[in-house]
């Protein structure tokens, strides 16, 4: 009786999804109740063995999410998606409804990751496949009528024939209006979708890897096999909050594969594929939940990086010497072409609250990557951290001139610009070339 109270929670939360009433609180009180539920699920058991059903061989996406019991929050996460599934593919019913529903669901998501310390490989994998498909423009189809397109078109500034202060003033009006929106609206739009998205995905990108199905392996070397899982998990959290920040920049025009995105007017290409077009389009409040994410899975690949010294430093001197700390090229490639993308979401930021948000992300990431690439003997020596890329995006930047605007409710000064730029600059390990200076 007591795993079918979670499926029970789950179902009452769906059926207010699907109730379309004029009460705009609901979606932060599904919020809500989700986080609390699933941080109780994750409070300590008596035993280690209350976490698990069994044994697996090896952390895959089948058995995480089917040995994971609905009493942990890795089990209650897949059984909360498959049972708010149908709420995000609902068919004959008012293009509102549809989207209601949508936000509410999508808000139990939100909550229920927040609440969630830790999840596997494998879960993480299958829900963000799930979430990242969420932050994409599609088209809704309503009844028999014409398809109509999720993303709002008042979201976005086509600029083909704007000057750029024409497209700082349309943008800043767009965020004025997104900022005064009143709180008690009871009519969300599609982007309130796509933008929770990306809130849950953070989450999910920030929570800590659990290893131990795999430590309890039967294999003969279960640690060697929990450490290819770390590798795993940094590899996805970058590819999963790329992938997230190109779709949430996508509209209806825009290219559905984020491999061959060009970079789009007014941006510097620094290799092809890696620019997100769109980004520049979006109001500033999308575009820091965007840098946001970015932000989250760097969290994440941080503890991953603690959780596999602590594997390391557990073995007998022997065992590390044979296990060693080499990491992939696959995720050394991963990592490089995170950081040039990050990068170039600098090129052509103005606002200044924006900007000093990606400058500490950049540092951020600098004291993340860059010790990666120094620590493990180079296999490839063409896979390296793009540092000249970083220096291109930020020296134009250099020297700051900003002078805030009075009454600023913001506080940003040219000080604190001028710092997170130079400490950008100025990191340890961050070597340049001599053409690139």
């Amino acid at each position: 009786m007591e795993s079918e109270k979670p499926q029970s929670s789950f179902q009452a939360w769906f059926d207010t999804c699907l109730v379309h009433d004029e009460k705009a609180d609901v979606a932060q009180r599904l919020r809500q109740e989700a986080q609390a539920h699933f941080e109780s699920l994750c409070q300590p058991s008596s035993s280690p063995e209350d976490n698990i059903s069994s044994p697996s061989k090896s952390s895959t996406v089948e058995q995480d999410l089917s040995n994971a019991s609905s009493s942990t929050s890795n089990g209650a996460i897949a059984l909360l998606v498959s049972i708010l599934g149908p709420a995000f593919s609902q068919n004959n019913v008012p293009l509102n409804h549809k989207i209601t529903a949508r936000v509410r669901a999508v808000n139990c998501l939100i909550g229920a990751l927040e609440g969630s310390s830790s999840l596997t490989y494998g879960v993480r994998q299958g829900v963000g496949n799930f979430l990242t498909e969420l932050c994409r423009a599609e088209s809704i189809e309503q009844g028999n009528d014409d398809a109509i397109m999720i993303d709002s078109g008042d979201a976005y500034v086509d600029g083909a024939n704007l000057t750029p202060e024409e497209i700082t003033q349309q943008l800043e009006a767009m965020d004025r209006t997104q900022s005064q929106r009143p709180k008690g609206s009871s009519s969300p739009d599609a982007e309130d979708v796509r933008d929770g998205a990306i809130l849950a995905l953070t989450a999910l990108l920030q929570s800590r890897l659990e290893i131990f199905p795999t430590l309890q392996s039967q294999s003969t070397c279960p640690v060697k096999e929990a450490i290819g899982v770390v590798y795993q998990s940094m590899e996805l959290r970058m590819e999963l909050a790329m992938l997230g920040l190109t779709y949430r920049c996508e509209s209806d025009d825009s290219s559905n594969n984020y491999n061959s995105l060009n970079a789009g007017d007014g941006y510097e290409t620094i290799s092809p594929g890696l620019n997100v077009e769109g980004l520049s389009q979006l109001p500033r409040m999308k575009r820091s939940l965007c840098f946001k994410l970015l932000e989250g899975a760097l969290d994440g690949v941080k503890a991953d990086t603690l959780q596999l010294e602590e594997l390391i430093q557990q073995q007998s001197s022997t065992t590390k010497e044979e296990i060693g700390c080499v990491f992939p090229n696959t995720l050394l490639k991963e990592m490089s072409k995170f950081a040039s993308l990050t990068s170039s979401c600098l090129h052509g930021e103005t606002d200044p609250r924006c900007l000093l948000q990606l400058l500490r992300l950049l540092n951020k990431m600098q004291q993340i990557l860059l010790p990666l690439f120094f620590s493990t003997p180079a296999i490839n020596p063409r896979i390296q951290f793009p540092t000249v890329e970083v220096f291109d995006a930020v020296a134009p930047y250099y020297p700051v001139h900003f002078t805030p605007p009075k009454n600023d409710p913001h506080g940003i000064t040219r000080e604190m610009l001028q710092d997170a730029l130079i400490a950008v600059l100025c990191e340890r390990g961050a070597m340049y070339s001599d053409n690139s200076i």
